[in-house]
């Protein structure tokens, strides 16, 4: 009788566990992306391949992407059960092309022409008839194309020309994010440029973080002076990268040469921060995915404890919990933080048996945790 009472008890214990995800639904209708490659999903490779160019071929590049394995914003997508991020060119909701600007045109091989970011927003818009879904994950992310083409001013004009550059760049992103926003969008997340001097292609080049940093400054300032009830997450991603390449093999190498990516590819993929001469490897995309899915989590808790429904005890025993996880993200300690996010979703857990949270308010906190406590 005992033993059959145990088992009954383990039993009400996985039902209670599986019948609890079944309450809290997917807290974003779909995930948006508009960017350049460290974003494209296949956009890029679909329009080459149109040109009959294959490029990025698959193998070694993972199909459609200019790395080794999925992107960022796919990984958040599956941390809030967002869905899969096709390329748009298939239906998809990702319309990030590889070699974009924020505004203006760009060639890609010298004749092919890329849809920059500004372009991108207006293509979406033109599809949904002009109305951005508001229960939708926005994402942009721009700034390495520009900079290469900053860097090149800057040595053949100074200064004044590569600083131009950028700020259109910034100034031009900031647009997008209110063109969104002026048709119904609510909820943003916008990287920084990322840390460049760390890159193949721009190794030990000052300049270029000194531009990058130039455009992440304009950035956030920017966004934070947008008008309206808007739900904006500018991430440093610029910080996070610098942090996180100390655990990484970043020697200004690269593990396929883009130039001739079926020739050889290296051993070590996993333990290196570049795949080719300008992208991150798939390693360092999952850990940025999920540092993002903790700072929207950071984010979704201040926003309750301005509300009110958090107290300050309340909203520090989480914060200290998340401001752990990140900083074992940073750490590349993968394995840690996710135990910390596990004590952050027992926490909210808590909360919400015991009444001080709803079901709706915890439900972007518990999916967004779950997500990464469900990874491999």
């Amino acid at each position: 009788m005992k033993a059959r009472t145990c088992a009954q008890i383990v039993l009400i214990v996985i039902l209670s566990f599986s019948m609890a995800s079944f309450l809290y639904a997917q807290p974003y209708s779909h995930v948006y992306v508009f960017g350049e490659s460290f974003v494209d999903r296949g956009n890029a490779k679909d329009l080459f391949w149109s040109y009959s160019i294959d490029f990025p071929p698959s193998p070694p590049y993972a199909e459609g992407r200019f790395c080794n394995g999925p992107v960022f914003p796919e990984v958040i997508a599956e941390n809030f059960d967002a869905g899969p991020l096709d390329a748009s060119f298939e239906g998809g909701t990702n319309y990030a092309f590889g070699g974009a600007r924020s505004v203006g045109d760009n060639l890609m091989f010298g004749f092919i022409p890329i849809p920059s970011v500004r372009s991108q927003v207006e293509a979406y818009l033109a599809e949904v008839g002009g109305v951005a879904d508001p229960d939708a994950l926005y994402l942009l992310h721009d700034g390495g194309n520009d900079t290469a083409f900053a860097v090149g001013a800057f040595f053949e004009e100074g200064w004044e020309a590569a600083a131009a550059i950028m700020e259109e760049s910034a100034q031009g992103m900031i647009g997008s994010v209110q063109m969104l926003a002026d048709a119904g969008a609510v909820n943003f997340v916008v990287p920084s440029a990322p840390f460049f001097s760390d890159s193949a292609w721009m190794c030990g080049l000052a300049v270029a973080d000194e531009l990058g940093g130039l455009y992440n400054t304009i950035l956030e300032t920017g966004l934070a002076s947008l008008d309206g009830d808007l739900r904006i997450l500018y991430f440093d991603l610029f910080g996070f990268e610098s942090a996180l390449a100390d655990h990484f093999i970043t020697d200004c190498t690269y593990c396929v040469d883009w130039n001739d990516p079926t020739a050889s590819v290296c051993s070590d993929a996993d333990d290196r921060f570049n795949w080719d001469q300008a992208h991150v490897s798939a390693a360092v995309q999952q850990l940025i995915g999920d540092a993002i899915t903790v700072e929207m989590l950071r984010r979704e808790v201040v926003r309750l404890a301005a509300a009110g429904v958090l107290n300050a005890g309340q909203s520090n025993a989480l914060l200290a919990k998340l401001n752990g996880a990140y900083q074992k993200l940073e750490d590349r300690e993968p394995e840690t933080a996710a135990n910390k996010v596990r004590a952050f979703a027992n926490q909210v857990d808590a909360f919400v048996r015991s009444g001080l949270l709803s079901a709706e308010r915890s439900e972007l906190l518990l999916v967004g945790a779950n997500g990464i406590i469900a990874q491999p």
